[in-house]
């Protein structure tokens, strides 16, 4: 959870300690490409596990409401008085072309407006 310094070390590691041993190992002792196939992916399942192990971490020490890199993004995020969307408190409702009140005293028995003929010579369609 934004560990993003602890992911990039251990993506280094995992260059010099699993995939170029790996790929020396299988280019030199197996010579096949299924053995580069498995050294190829060799890397993402050491890095899997240890990324699991390290978010089991995180995990426990957010419940137990330590510090962390969570934390320093929280703060990060939160603006104090800031208006929540925009300068004159507009909402997602309420941005862009305003729309013109709908008057639906036309409604016709099947559910229908007959504002559908007005509408559409009012928008030139």
């Amino acid at each position: 959870c934004f560990d993003f310094a602890f992911m990039a070390w251990w993506s280094v590691a995992a260059l010099f300690v699993v995939f170029l041993p790996g790929i020396l190992v299988a280019s030199q002792v197996y010579k096949t490409a299924a053995a580069l196939y498995v050294a190829m992916y060799l890397p993402m399942l050491f890095l899997a596990i240890v990324f699991y192990i390290k978010l089991l971490v995180n995990l426990r020490r957010m419940n137990a409401g330590q510090p962390g890199p969570w934390k320093e993004r929280a703060r990060a995020m939160t603006a104090p008085n800031v208006p929540p969307f925009g300068a004159r408190n507009q909402t997602w409702s309420n941005v862009g072309v305003s729309q013109p009140p709908r008057e639906y005293s036309s409604m016709q028995p099947d559910g229908s407006t007959a504002l559908l003929a007005t509408e559409l010579s009012s928008a030139r369609i």
